[in-house]
């Protein structure tokens, strides 16, 4: 059922923890060959593949790189080896996303196109800081003048079945750090010092009032709380609190800021990445009709969880659309997806392909005869 299982089990078996490739985009390279362009920046491989067709660009938008494999023990099977049991696919990077990457390296080899470009642009900076990955390569594809018409993004976006979900957008993530400053002293004589854990309680309480005012997908969770000093006859400097705040609008870390500076307490703001909201046109009509067909099921459009690489293109192209897997054990151990559930989605993908293709051919044709009848000599 899996055809060009080389290939997946090639890319699974790579250690490509970010920002390391593992040398997996050469694999994908040799696998298409089509012409390719390397926009390497640093550390980090990226690399742009075309088709020799000619056409608007749909354009797929992956990363090779995957984050670590946790503990071992906790595997049931070795991450960097493809292992078949039961029908599933277990390794790392299975559903995040080296298998969308083979489902379209697959689709895009196999699937012809006479209007339309096919593209491929991936990195392995994805799963971590992105510095280097696709918001740099952005620059060098305007100076090559190779932007895309449509693009879709690999990640995967499935929640609790197969192709019950697909992403038009994806909130922002701002990252908070608030210190509560004390004074450090022994810890046998604490009137010569200020613990700065006396506020703690009332700073949480802050953060639980303004959450009761945002929305439920919008909330602020803490991840990490910090005390300047370890040493137990010390008693700290200082308490610092992160905490990320995934938001659907700019307007909502302004509101948050400012009720947090109302605290005495040291506030500093990183805004990692900015929402995005995709136009709903014909390509994403043409995915979910793509769905349909192979699934008999009609997806639904979400903006929640992570970030994603397509919101470096989104002020470049007018459609984006993210399908994948199931997200389910993504990060996970054991990260695994059922061998029908590649299959179908490396079908949904060509689908996608020769329907796009089509519908272009389509308004080729009409281009073409409305601008003949309008050179038409009336008798």
């Amino acid at each position: 059922m899996i055809h060009e299982y080389a290939l997946l089990k090639q890319l699974i078996t790579k250690p490509s923890i970010t920002p390391d490739d593992s040398g997996c985009q050469s694999i994908i390279r040799q696998f298409l060959d089509f012409q390719s362009f390397d926009l390497s920046v640093n550390n980090t491989q990226n690399t742009l593949i075309l088709t020799p067709t000619h056409g608007p660009l749909l354009l797929f938008l992956g990363h090779t790189d995957v984050v670590a494999p946790g503990s071992l023990e906790q595997w049931d099977y070795p991450p960097f080896e493809l292992t078949k049991k039961k029908n599933k696919l277990y390794g790392r990077g299975m559903v995040d996303m080296k298998g969308a990457l083979w489902a379209w390296c697959s689709a895009m080899k196999r699937t012809p196109t006479s209007n339309i470009q096919l593209g491929m642009l991936i990195t392995s900076d994805e799963e971590g800081s992105g510095t280097n990955g696709i918001k740099a390569v952005i620059p060098r594809m305007k100076e090559l003048n190779m932007l895309p018409k449509w693009v879709l993004v690999g990640e995967p976006t499935s929640k609790e079945n197969f192709g019950d979900c697909f992403k038009n957008g994806r909130r922002g993530s701002a990252h908070f750090y608030w210190t509560i400053d004390g004074k450090q002293g022994h810890i046998a004589y604490p009137t010569h010092a200020k613990n700065p854990s006396n506020a703690l309680q009332s700073a949480l309480a802050c953060i639980e009032k303004i959450n009761h005012t945002l929305p439920a997908n919008n909330r602020i969770e803490i991840y990490s709380i910090n005390t300047s000093s370890h040493i137990e006859n010390v008693i700290p400097q200082s308490i610092t609190l992160k905490f990320n705040i995934r938001f659907t609008h700019n307007e909502i870390i302004q509101e948050v800021s400012e009720q947090l500076k109302e605290m005495p307490f040291t506030l500093e703001c990183q805004i990692r990445a900015h929402p995005y909201q995709s136009k709903y046109g014909t390509f994403t009509d043409l995915l979910i009709h793509s769905i349909q067909d192979t699934l008999n099921t009609t997806p639904t459009p979400c903006v929640l969880g992570g970030t994603s690489d397509g919101r470096w293109l989104a002020d470049l192209c007018p459609e984006i659309v993210e399908f994948g897997l199931k997200n389910k054990t993504a990060h996970q151990c054991n990260e695994h997806c059922t061998v029908q559930e590649l299959h179908d989605l490396e079908l949904i993908y060509h689908q996608l392909i020769k329907k796009t293709d089509q519908i272009n051919s389509e308004k080729n044709l009409k281009h073409t005869i409305t601008k003949n009848k309008t050179h038409e000599v009336p008798i």
